[in-house]
């Protein structure tokens, strides 16, 4: 839980820039099995949850999928419940639909392979 807060905690105010040096990290990271599943379950775990950290776990997750599209088909039911049918109208609510909107193709393209 607790590299999962710190990964949810970096991402928070990142500039693009940032971000962009993070999901390539994070990339780096699933390729050497340096992430485990209990982290990913941790921040599955914080996107369910209706909080600010949910759309930064979601961004998170969406980065780590670049590397592993695996996690989105293992959470797909998750990813569709939860994050395209938000309730919030704020930004926050915004910012989960979109990255969870963007993780859809990952686990589509996955399964067609």
């Amino acid at each position: 839980m607790c590299i999962s807060n710190n990964l949810v905690a970096l991402v928070r105010g990142s500039s693009h820039g940032q971000l962009a040096s993070l999901e390539r990290l994070l990339g780096m990271l699933i390729e050497g099995d340096y992430i485990t599943g209990s982290v990913i379950k941790s921040l599955w775990d914080t996107f369910q949850q209706s909080t600010a950290d949910s759309a930064l776990a979601v961004q998170v997750l969406s980065m780590v999928a670049s590397s592993s599209p695996t996690i989105i088909n293992n959470n797909f039911d998750l990813l569709v419940r939860t994050g395209l049918s938000t309730t919030t109208t704020n930004a926050t609510g915004n910012v989960c639909i979109y990255h969870s909107a963007t993780l859809l193709p990952l686990s589509v393209h996955y399964v067609i392979i």
